[in-house]
């Protein structure tokens, strides 16, 4: 069941997919061998836009795994919350070698913790923004405690878009972006990790650098969102190239016309 799942959810069979994982979360007997299905039904809830359902079903997951969040956030309780783990890496120097000489992270608990707060994370970003400061400072939390995995990079960028989103310090954004592209560079999954970062990352190259070098660094992220095989992430890149072109005047408009025929 769980096979003919993940091959429906490659192929978009929604249909068929969602049975499948129904009949292992209904007779599974241990709850870390739910874990692939949860992930999967997690991932069919967003595929279907129901963004919310999902994140509640992240959440539920990781409250068994041991890692609890509040329904209600408010933007007070997330700034402060962003603010001692800022404080905390300002502490610690925000590096990339500061992060390649923590320890591999090797709880399966934190570890799947780290995949479905990622997960929540992404689809926060749509449905329940004021969760992302949370679920970045948890999982940077872990990394500091538990050791390093690809997860944590996507968890410093969350804090990172969060200083941008939340209290508008664009230079500590930034930094944090930069820090987040060298890690993302030395990963072995360099690909899925930038496609997975489109959005949280792309926002720094439009905000703080020219629109002729914004419009160079798009077509990595691209071609990255296209190996790893996230065409939204695609769309969106080339999506996002073709406005920065068309509001800087960086090309005419004839030129223009051929990314948008992309």
């Amino acid at each position: 069941f769980e096979m003919s799942a993940s091959v429906s959810c490659m192929h978009g069979n929604i249909a068929k997919s969602s049975p499948c994982l129904n009949e292992i979360i209904c007779h599974v007997k241990a709850f870390d061998d739910s874990l692939m299905a949860s992930s999967l039904l997690v991932k069919l809830l967003a595929a279907s836009s129901k963004f919310e359902e999902a994140i509640t079903n992240c959440l539920a997951i990781l409250e068994n795994l041991g890692e609890q969040f509040p329904t209600d956030v408010s933007p007070a309780g997330a700034v402060n919350q962003l603010s001692v783990v800022i404080e905390t890496l300002l502490e610690n120097n925000i590096t990339r070698e500061r992060f390649k000489l923590l320890p591999p992270m090797t709880n399966k608990t934190k570890i799947n913790a780290m995949k479905f707060m990622n997960m929540a994370g992404q689809y926060s970003l749509v449905s329940r923004p004021m969760l992302l400061p949370l679920l970045g400072c948890r999982m940077l939390r872990l990394t500091m405690q538990f050791g390093f995995c690809d997860d944590s990079i996507v968890g410093l960028a969350t804090v990172g878009y969060s200083c941008f989103t939340f209290k508008e310090n664009v230079q500590l954004g930034s930094h944090i972006a930069k820090v987040c592209e060298a890690l993302i560079k030395d990963s072995p999954n360099e690909h899925l990790l930038r496609s997975r970062l489109v959005a949280t990352l792309g926002i720094f190259h439009i905000f703080t650098q020219p629109a002729a070098a914004v419009v160079a660094q798009l077509p990595t992220m691209y071609e990255s969102a296209k190996l790893a095989g996230d065409m939204e992430s695609a769309t969106m890149t080339r999506w996002n190239c073709c406005s920065v072109i068309f509001y800087s005047g960086a090309e005419n408009l004839q030129n223009l016309s051929k990314h948008f025929a992309m």
